[in-house]
C-alpha cells in the first residue's frame, strides 16, 4: 500500500515498513533501494517506538538490500528502538527527488 501526502518538500510517496525493537533498531523494507546517507522520514496509524519520532528526517545506514538502520545526523550512530510500537508504520525517502534534481542541475 502507498500513501500518497504532499508537503512544503514536494509529493510523499509512503510505503510500509517493519521495526526490531533493538540496539540498534532494524528497518525492513522489501528492496528499499536506499543508499548510504539518504534520507527517510516516517508516518504511522499508531505508534512508533521509542527513538524514533514521526516526521523527522533521518540518515540511512544500509545493513543489506532490504534492511538498514538510521541515524539523526550524517555521522552519527544507529538509532536504537525501545518500548512498544502500534499500527501501520510506512515511510519516504529524500532519493527520487535529489536524484530528479541532479539530473536537473546536469542538463
Amino acid at each position: 500500500m502507498t500513501l500518497e501526502q504532499t508537503s512544503w518538500y514536494g509529493p510523499r510517496n509512503y510505503e510500509e515498513f517493519t521495526v526490531t525493537i533493538a540496539a540498534p533498531g532494524v528497518i525492513t523494507k522489501y528492496a528499499h533501494g536506499l543508499a548510504w546517507k539518504d534520507q527517510v522520514t516516517f508516518v504511522t496509524t499508531g505508534a512508533l517506538p521509542t527513538g524514533i519520532v514521526a516526521d523527522t528526517w533521518y540518515y540511512v545506514i544500509p545493513v543489506d538490500d532490504n534492511t538498514f538502520q538510521v541515524t539523526a545526523t550524517s555521522t552519527g550512530s544507529a538509532i536504537t528502538t525501545s518500548g512498544t510500537q502500534s499500527g501501520v508504520h510506512s515511510l519516504d525517502s529524500d532519493r527520487p527527488r535529489r536524484m530528479m534534481m541532479k539530473k536537473i542541475l546536469h542538463r
